[in-house]
């Protein structure tokens, strides 16, 4: 799970881009977003819950904790 600004930083499209050549990929996505005022206003979080999925998840769960710190966000909740 990710806690960050989902949607205002564009994090599913560059997640989307990191993972193009590897053998990864993201299942199940949902998007929760507390408030949409708040959220635009970048004053919360969204949450952004998914599976990774494929041969090369190491790696491609190092890109996707690059693109969220890059967003001052954070993991959570990570299980194998």
């Amino acid at each position: 799970m990710i806690r960050a600004h989902v949607i205002e930083d564009n994090i599913v499209s560059k997640i989307a881009e990191a993972l193009e050549d590897l053998d990864a990929d993201l299942t199940e996505i949902e998007i929760e977003v507390p408030s949409l005022k708040y959220s635009i206003e970048r004053q919360m979080f969204s949450t952004m819950k998914f599976n990774l999925v494929g041969k090369e998840v190491e790696e491609a769960f190092n890109r996707i904790e690059k693109i969220v710190r890059d967003a001052d966000g954070r993991i959570i909740n990570i299980y194998e």
